[in-house]
């Protein structure tokens, strides 16, 4: 392999981990979305470009291995392509729990009444869907201030997810208050609510994973990994 062709598969890679990324990210917005206004055809197409997620990663592997294999990179080249086969697979993971809500977004809109606050909902899908790219802007950069913002907006996840959690405890402890007898479609909604929640939570967790590793090509080093 010639270094030209080298330095094209290593730019190759990048852009398929990129494009990777942002197609994941989409999907968590169109998830998040639905949430607010459930629309049976843009499911259908989540659940069917799952699929195509998957190969990316699938290629994303290949190409890490071939260049491992082939050319037995060092410094800046291999931590590129370590990070972009981790990145990967957290990118695959945020298009999953985006397919997780995506599913569920008819029967969570039904259970929004449950939230005192639903547009804290829709923030925190929001702040997790910026926080990924930033995330994948930080990589693409190989930005090290970029990534510690990312990793240190996960606060505000944090904090959005324990005071949703919060509020949807205090609206069980409410009705039961009320009656000692919980309506079987409470509990089911209160429940999914809180899977919700926690997987746009798990997103954002994700987004910093990304930026740990971006912050390991831009310093050789992270205490985040």
């Amino acid at each position: 392999m010639t270094r030209e062709k080298y330095q094209q598969d290593l730019a190759a890679l990048r852009a398929a981990t990129l494009a990777m990324g942002r197609d994941a990210a989409r999907k968590l917005t169109e998830a998040v979305a639905l949430l607010r206004n459930p629309d049976p055809a843009i499911v259908r197409e989540l659940v069917e470009g799952d699929d195509a997620i998957d190969r990316q990663y699938l290629d994303i592997e290949r190409r890490c291995l071939d260049l491992l294999a082939l050319q037995q990179p060092v410094a800046g080249d291999l931590r590129l392509i370590a990070a972009s086969f981790k990145i990967s697979t957290d990118i695959e993971r945020v298009a999953d729990l985006a397919l997780n809500l995506g599913q569920y977004a008819q029967d969570l809109h039904a259970n929004l009444r449950l939230l005192p606050r639903p547009q804290a909902l829709f923030d925190l899908g929001q702040h997790a869907g910026c926080m990924i790219e930033d995330a994948l802007g930080a990589y693409a950069d190989q930005d090290a201030d970029a990534a510690l913002r990312v990793i240190h907006a996960d606060d505000q996840a944090d904090q959005a997810f324990w005071s949703l959690t919060h509020d949807l405890v205090a609206a069980l402890m409410q009705t039961c208050r009320v009656s000692t007898d919980l309506p079987e479609d409470t509990a089911t909604g209160i429940a999914g609510m809180l899977l919700a929640i926690r997987d746009l939570e798990r997103a954002a967790d994700h987004a910093v994973n990304i930026a740990a590793r971006a912050l390991y090509m831009a310093q050789g080093q992270s205490q985040f990994i």
